[in-house]
């Protein structure tokens, strides 16, 4: 038997969703070769390094072309933009000389394009009034986009130059698999949506806006059904959910039927006897002759980072939080 025992590691990269690379220290895997020692060991996942190299547009060095490029101050731009063109080239270039103010040289490989360019945080919103409020939010962190506020643009991509930050707009459903898969570093969406979707992600704040609850509803009469675990049939638009607390929570077998149109129907029809569905004030409930039978869990819009990004990016998705829990106190 190989355990893995206490020590696991994960390598992360730049514009890939998930760890390239995984691995730990393995027991007695070396004991199997006639060795008494623990042993560590990893793993690289090779089409998603192939993906990485594509994405960051890496190129990869052909060992047998190397150049040395000699400079000194007077022909440094020149040798900046030579080794830049070879290395496009795939071929392995070396810079070396002199250069009296070191400044000098930063200057020059920012200018030609060759600096360290910030990358880009992506922000991916649920459309709608949750994109609308978060926004609103986040310019009182002092992170704005003028592009968001033309009803009128045909945009797709929006964009802050200054503070590296680039938004887009999606399907609620949506967020969660362009965060998962790093197409989006940060996504903001209804608690709902994360949970109904279950990506790998990681929920880190709750922003306390679109507050109201999921709940089990139905006829004053179904509630005995559900007291006496009976088998019954549950309509909603959010099926996982719905499994998830019957199976899970009230340990009750119960028949999921998932409907995209209004729910409120289905137990007045006799398609189910009760709904799993978001309660704001409960008033179409109560026109219905319905009523909230038990509560599942609370809702509202909450921030999710994809897990590469919270690794990768860690300081200034951090900081992002800390400015909006500063916030929350200060509005307390």
């Amino acid at each position: 038997m190989i355990i893995i025992q206490e020590l696991i590691f994960k390598a992360y990269t730049f514009d890939v969703g998930e760890p390239i690379a995984n691995g730990g220290r393995y027991d007695n895997l070396i004991g199997q070769f006639g060795k008494d020692k623990a042993s560590i060991g990893f793993c690289i996942t090779i089409d998603l390094l192939h993906l990485a190299i594509i994405r960051q547009k890496i190129v990869v060095v052909k060992p047998t072309k190397n150049r040395l490029i000699v400079y000194d101050e007077s022909n440094l731009k020149e040798a900046v933009r030579l080794a830049g063109k070879l290395r496009k080239e795939g071929i392995n270039t070396v810079l070396s000389g002199t250069c009296d103010d070191e400044s000098k040289y930063s200057e020059v490989i920012v200018d030609e394009g060759y600096g360290v360019k910030m990358r880009y945080i992506t922000f991916a919103l649920a459309k709608g009034r949750l994109a609308k409020k978060a926004m609103e939010i986040m310019e009182k962190i002092g992170i704005t986009c003028e592009e968001m506020k033309d009803e009128k643009t045909r945009k797709l991509i929006f964009v802050n130059e200054e503070l590296g930050f680039k938004f887009f707009l999606a399907k609620a459903s949506d967020v969660p698999t362009y965060v998962e898969y790093g197409a989006a570093d940060i996504g903001i969406v209804g608690r709902d949506t994360i949970l109904e979707e279950g990506r790998k992600l990681y929920e880190v704040y709750d922003l306390g806006i679109g507050r109201c609850r999921m709940c089990v509803c139905g006829p004053e009469s179904a509630r005995e059904l559900l007291k006496n675990h009976e088998l019954i049939r549950v309509a909603s638009k959010y099926p996982h959910i719905a499994k998830d607390y019957f199976n899970n929570v009230k340990h009750q077998t119960v028949e999921i039927i998932k409907l995209n149109g209004s729910v409120e129907l289905a137990p007045i029809v006799g398609l189910s006897e009760v709904i799993v569905d978001i309660v704001e004030t409960g008033t179409t409930l109560k026109e219905n002759g319905l009523c909230v039978l038990e509560e599942v869990c609370d809702l509202s819009a909450r921030i999710v980072v994809n897990q590469v990004s919270m690794k990768m990016e860690n300081k200034r998705i951090s900081e992002i939080i800390d400015k909006l829990k500063k916030l929350e106190e200060e509005n307390r």
